[in-house]
């Protein structure tokens, strides 16, 4: 032939045998080789976050090929990518050892015969041998341009805080067995979050002095597996910022004058037969006036109960103060307030009964005096902390607030009555102790 070049043939010349010549007839790149595979799981910094206990996360597995014209590398691209996990601490909390915060619903998964951990993403098929349980087979999307493959499918680990899990994902052969590439995640923990947003009365900054990101993170260490984040402070209106946010008045937007309130009304009042009777010599007649005092004496308490009820349900829907909040107040009412000045929470509307008793919260008081010596209040999907408090004492005031808070903000069972710890703790009534009691721990991990 002229003007060109003969083909040559296999067994020509002194060149090694080989299936083209490259020259005239290029080698098909029709093989692949596998270069990478990543796996990249949605969890900031290795935490699972999980208030809501049926969250999901997102696993990615990306593989990176080369076309080649190797023999020896894959005839086809694989399709199949499988993702397992694993307990690398192997103590994750058992179903029956977690709270159950619905029907038929705990935090923890472990020994769960039931438990589903994974579920299919809208970008992939997956198949699953075990339900869902451990593994999961995805179908991979090639995207050839990019030389690239990707897999993706959702994570859902347990609820409870403290929970660890490694994400392992696989790029199986074709025979459905042989793992070519694997990729092992960091250990990424289960945490739960408490987050407020602050505002303040004016002139009542103990809230962003003693309650901000930093200074909380002693009270929510890391053995507690509870981030808490304060945000950017809001000033409440001046015409807001009143002196007790239990004497406020939905109807007039301002607070009741307590000299006012808290005198005995007509009906409250016992008539001078009934005062000699009730401090006169034992017997039928003192029986049956200190009844009808006593009556008397319950109806004044309720009175003042029912407007404190609803100041505290009216005050922070009127100052524009949305739940999830943090609140820094003046005080709560005069008769709950520990910091409460004595000429308005000691009253003398019944001291000439000093044999007169009134039940508060379960406690016997004589109706005069301070009934509640509160330092701050959850209600609401609201904290509320009073002002008057040693720096010291309103940090653990913040925090066993944000505590009471933290059931509203994710899933745990309560501290005990009134959501209060029986024995000494942070959480107890009194917030007796400047760290959470180790029980306390286990109930904010999730502990049933």
């Amino acid at each position: 032939m002229s003007g060109g070049k003969e083909p040559t043939s296999p067994s020509a010349g002194t060149g090694a045998n080989t299936p083209c010549d490259r020259v005239v007839q290029p080698c098909p790149r029709n093989k692949y080789k596998l270069i990478a595979l990543t796996l990249t799981v949605a969890a900031p910094n290795n935490k699972f976050l999980m208030n809501n206990p049926e969250q999901k996360f997102e696993a990615l597995a990306s593989v990176t090929y080369i076309k080649t014209a190797d023999a020896n590398d894959l005839a086809a691209l694989p399709t199949m990518v499988k993702f397992s996990f694993t307990d690398p601490s192997t103590n994750n909390m058992t179903k029956v050892a977690s709270h159950q915060y619905t029907a038929g619903k705990y935090l923890g998964k472990r020994s769960d015969p039931s438990a589903i951990l994974w579920e299919a993403h809208a970008a992939n098929s997956a198949t699953s041998d075990d339900a869902f349980k451990q593994t999961v087979k995805v179908t991979a999307t090639d995207i050839p341009l990019q030389h690239k493959m990707t897999a993706k499918v959702y994570f859902k680990p347990a609820g409870a805080g403290g929970d660890d899990y490694k994400l392992r994902a696989a790029v199986l052969a074709a025979n459905g067995t042989t793992e070519l590439l694997t990729q092992e995640s960091s250990t990424i923990v289960v945490w739960r979050e408490v987050t407020f947003r602050p505002y303040e009365m004016h002139g009542q900054t103990h809230v962003s002095t003693h309650g901000t990101t930093a200074i909380m993170a002693g009270y929510y260490t890391n053995a507690t597996f509870v981030t808490y984040t304060l945000g950017a402070v809001t000033n409440i209106a001046a015409a807001k910022s009143v002196k007790y946010i239990g004497l406020w008045d939905h109807a007039t937007t301002s607070q009741l004058n307590w000299t006012t309130h808290k005198a005995k009304i007509p009906a409250e009042t016992p008539t001078v037969a009934e005062t000699t009777a009730a401090n006169g010599a034992a017997g039928p007649a003192q029986i049956t006036a200190r009844a009808a005092i006593q009556t008397k004496a319950n109806a004044w308490r309720d009175r003042i109960n029912t407007a404190y009820t609803s100041g505290l349900n009216n005050w922070a829907t009127d100052a524009a103060v949305p739940v999830n909040s943090i609140v820094s107040i003046e005080y709560e009412h005069p008769k709950y307030s520990a910091s409460a000045p004595n000429a308005d929470s000691v009253t003398s509307e019944w001291s000439t009964y000093p044999w007169l008793i009134i039940n508060v919260e379960g406690s016997n008081i004589h109706p005069d005096t301070r009934w509640i010596s509160g330092q701050g209040l959850s209600y609401g999907q609201r904290a509320y902390i009073t002002a008057g408090m040693s720096a010291a004492r309103t940090k653990v005031a913040i925090a066993h607030e944000a505590g009471h808070e933290t059931k509203n903000q994710f899933k745990r069972k309560t501290f005990g009555a009134g959501d209060h710890t029986a024995g000494a703790g942070l959480m107890d009534p009194t917030g007796s102790r400047s760290s959470f009691a180790a029980g306390e721990i286990e109930i904010l991990k999730g502990k049933g």
